[in-house]
This record gives C-alpha cells, sequence and structure tokens, in this order.
C-alpha cells in the first residue's frame, strides 16, 4: 500500500524514459494531529519489527509504513533497534573484532549521560588535573550520610550539603555550586600575582596529600540552611553529632566554620552583598585555617611551641595595640589571644580573613561598608593597611597574596544577586553560578564499554509512537490524497 499510493514519474534511464514510481516524495505526521489524542507511546520488544506490530496494532502487517512515518524513519537499518544479536555484530563491525568489552566512551556517575564518544584524552586538553578540577554534584555515601546529602568537590574541597532531616528543607544544589565557585576563584592559577606552584601546595595541603601537616584528613566546606538550632537535634551540639552519626566524618577530616543558606541568625539574607560576605568570610576561614603553610605561620601550637615569635602573631599583636583590631567579641578578655594558644587560634581566623578581606578591597560589600570597631574604618583599604598596620600588609604579600586570587567584586556580585529568600529558594534566580564541572575529576566519571554504549544507544530507539487504531483509516486516506497531489 506504500508504494502503490506513490505518484508516478518518468525517469530517464540510458537512452530511454521508464515509468517508475516517486520514491522521494514524503509525507509526515501533521503536528496538529501529532498529541496524546492521535498517538501513543509504545516500547519495542526485542525482535519486533514494524510489521509484527502493525499485525498487533490493526490487525494486518500492510501497515507497516504508518509506523515509520509516524516517528519519521526513513533509514530503517540504521532508525530501527536491532536485537540482541544484531547488536553485538554492529558493535564488533564499529570497533573492531574482539573490542566489544572495549572502553571508549566515559559518563558521569551522578546522572550516567555519556559524555565522550571514543577518546576520553581529547576531552579538556587530557587528563585530569590532580589539584585544580571542578567535580560535579553527587549524592553523599558513607560516613556524615544521615545528615549531609549532597557534595562536590572543587580544588581540594570537599563541600557537603544538609538534606532535607531534621525539621529542614535541603540545601539546593544552585546553592552548593555557588560555594564550589568562590573555592574556584579563590584558588585560580591564572590570578593577578599568583604563585602558581604555591598555590598547589596550598591545594594539596586542603586535600590532606601526604607530606601536609593534616596528610589523611581532607578538608571540608558544611553548608546547611538557617542555623544549627534550626534542626532537631542540633548537629552542632555534642549530642547531635553522635545522634546525626557525623562523629566518623569530623574524626577523619579537618572542617572550620560554617556556610549557612538563608542564614537566620547573621545579618540575614535576600541582599546579594549580605549573601557574598556570609559565604567568602567562611570560605576565607576554611582556606586560612586548613590551607596555608601552618608550620610557617605558626598558626598551631601542635606545629610551633613558639607561636608567639611567628609573623602571624607580630601582625596581631601590632594590630591590637595600635586600636586597629578589637579581638572582643571572641574572647573573654580582649588579650586573651596573647597568652593562650586556643584563644589565639580563634583570633587568627578572625583576623585573617579581616586582613585578607580588606587587602582584596571588598569592605563596601559590609552592611554600611563597615565592621567598626572590630576593624577600624581606616583599615578597609590597602594604602589604609600599609600605614596602620605594615607587619600585616607584609604578611599578606608574603603568605596570602601569591596562593589565594583575587576575584572582582563585579564577579561576586554577578554571582551574589538581590531575592534569594525563603519564597523564593531558588538561589540560581538571583545570579548564576558560573560553575562547570570538569567532566575528567577524579571520581567523577566511569568508563563504559562499547557493547554497552550501543546498547544504551539501542535502548532509546525502543521508545516509540503509534497511531492510535481509531485514526488508522483517516491517517491512510489522507496519506492517499497526499500523495495524489
Amino acid at each position: 500500500m506504500f508504494f502503490k499510493a506513490m505518484p508516478g514519474m518518468s525517469y530517464k534511464l540510458n537512452d530511454s524514459t521508464v515509468a517508475t514510481k516517486d520514491i522521494f516524495r514524503r509525507v509526515g505526521l501533521d503536528r496538529r494531529v501529532n498529541s496524546t489524542l492521535a498517538i501513543e507511546s509504545y516500547y519495542i520488544k526485542d525482535g519486533e519489527t514494524p510489521d509484527i506490530i502493525s499485525n498487533n496494532l490493526y490487525g494486518s502487517s500492510n501497515y507497516h509504513w504508518v509506523i515509520l512515518i509516524v516517528n519519521d524513519i526513513v533509514n530503517y537499518y540504521e532508525e530501527w533497534p536491532k536485537n540482541q544479536n544484531e547488536i553485538f555484530e554492529y558493535t564488533e563491525a564499529k570497533y573492531g573484532v574482539g573490542n566489544a568489552a572495549a572502553d571508549h566512551h566515559y559518563r558521569l556517575k551522578s546522572d550516567t549521560s555519556i559524555i565522550v564518544d571514543y577518546d576520553v584524552d581529547t576531552l579538556a586538553g587530557g587528563p585530569a588535573d590532580p589539584e585544580y578540577n571542578n567535580g560535579a554534584i553527587s549524592n553523599v555515601v558513607g560516613d556524615g550520610s544521615d545528615f549531609f546529602k549532597r557534595e562536590v568537590t572543587t580544588n581540594g574541597v570537599r563541600i557537603m550539603g544538609a538534606g532535607t532531616v531534621g525539621g529542614q528543607t535541603a540545601v539546593p544544589d544552585a546553592w552548593l555550586e555557588k560555594v564550589a565557585r568562590m573555592f574556584e576563584l579563590f584558588t585560580d592559577p591564572n590570578g593577578a600575582g599568583i604563585n602558581q606552584s604555591q598555590q598547589r601546595a596550598l591545594i594539596k595541603t586542603l586535600s590532606g596529600d601526604t607530606g601536609t601537616y593534616h596528610a589523611g584528613q581532607p578538608t571540608i566546606q558544611r553548608v546547611a540552611r538557617g542555623a544549627g538550632a534550626d534542626y532537631s537535634p542540633n548537629f552542632l551540639t555534642d549530642a547531635g553529632v553522635i545522634a546525626w552519626n557525623l562523629t566518623d566524618l569530623f574524626d577523619n577530616t579537618v572542617q572550620n566554620d560554617m556556610v549557612w543558606y538563608l542564614n537566620s541568625t547573621g545579618d540575614g539574607y535576600g541582599d546579594g552583598d549580605i549573601d557574598a560576605q556570609e559565604v567568602i568570610e567562611h570560605v576565607f576561614h576554611t582556606l586560612h585555617m586548613h590551607g596555608l603553610p601552618a608550620d610557617d605561620i605558626k598558626l598551631y601550637q601542635f606545629l610551633a611551641a613558639d607561636w608567639q615569635t611567628g609573623d602571624l602573631y607580630a601582625a596581631m599583636e601590632e594590630a591590637y595595640d595600635a586600636g586597629k583590631w578589637d579581638p572582643s567579641g571572641y574572647q573573654e578578655n580582649p588579650d586573651d589571644w596573647k597568652t593562650d594558644a586556643d584563644a589565639f587560634e580563634v583570633a587568627a581566623k578572625e583576623y585573617l580573613f579581616l586582613l585578607n578581606f580588606a587587602m582584596f578591597e571588598y569592605t563596601e560589600l559590609w552592611d554600611g561598608g563597615s565592621l567598626a570597631p572590630e576593624w577600624t574604618d581606616d583599615m578597609r583599604t590597602q594604602a589604609g593597611i600599609q600605614a596602620n598596620n605594615p607587619l600585616g600588609y607584609a604578611f599578606h604579600n608574603t603568605y596570602i597574596a601569591p596562593v589565594i586570587s583575587k576575584p572582582s567584586l563585579a564577579t561576586i556580585r554577578n554571582i551574589f544577586q538581590d531575592g534569594n529568600t525563603p519564597a523564593q529558594d531558588n538561589p540560581a534566580l538571583a545570579g548564576s553560578s558560573g560553575y562547570i564541572v570538569d567532566a575528567l575529576a577524579e571520581g567523577t566519571i566511569e568508563a563504559v564499554s562499547n557493547i554497552d554504549f550501543e546498547i544504551g544507544l539501542n535502548q532509546e530507539k525502543r521508545q516509540i509512537f503509534v497511531l492510535k487504531s481509531e485514526f488508522l483509516a483517516k491517517f491512510v486516506n489522507n496519506y492517499k490524497s497526499l500523495m495524489a497531489q
């Protein structure tokens, strides 16, 4: 019936003219009837052909061509799914005899999408960089997975987001991407003044690589919604750590402050600048406390018994004695840090944040552009720090500027825009993160054999559409009319 309805045409063959069918004439399913009213989905079973499906649906194999037209199939041998024997033979013919089980395809573990066909080394210029890489967001498994449900690893830091637990809604993936993007930007090897060798050392330290001071204990950045007390039980208390089975995770990693999504106890949310400083402050805490050369700067007593003789201590002492930095908000007595190693660690974390934030001249992100009296207004610029805290200025240029990159305020404000509130609980609507996954980042991809790859493609072809039987007669008549035109 398919060919009978085709109009005739004259075809010149050598010196004679012959009558034949116009096989180049095509019709397709009118988009006005291409809906659930006229068609329905159908899954092709192994070995089924258009003839068999036509007979099963319409009581005759004569309507096989309807199946093909509805699915816009022109080349049956390429576009129709193969049976099990055919797919193996096809794979051997395509990749070579004996290569059906070889790995030439790769996909993301997080969604199993095929990402590159045939040669993985052509993607991103070769194998993954051992330090600089952006992982894909994936589900947390193992330690910590009772509380943290999603994670992403970027340049040595494993960022873990709380799930829908303890009465709170999960931290959105889009927020994890923004946090990951800030870690990426602050460890940009192409940043101005960056010493790539020293920055790699910082990332290796964050990763807990062999030879670093917290070897075997990689860095995590914890991210949760609101505040600790918004969870039941509070995961930041000793009882909460036990209840959420977080002991092994926290014991086997290093971690510092939280990054809060929709912070319910700080300066609030919904203002892009406030959101930006919330993330930057705690990203800086993590980078400084777990990435900088702690033994060189004498940050911890367990690394340096003479911690009071280091460059960091001297810079802090100069700022404090001059009345430029007031740590009373995190010390029982403002000068406890001078004699108590634990108090020094807490004070150093905040001083390093303030110093770095001001040296990068991000202070306009602060509410009103000021944190006085904790950090005086004449210390908000590089020039002000050079004049009032020259040891801090020198410390930053020696230990921080060569390893922590400085993204522009414009870039930061593009990521963190106004409007992210509980009522508009989608961070992506308040600025795009710009975070792009490196497909070859370690642990984010898996190999797929040639045969599995081809089986996957073949399976996709099994899902087709068929014309409902009540529309068959009308379709055939319309087909004949169109072909006669």
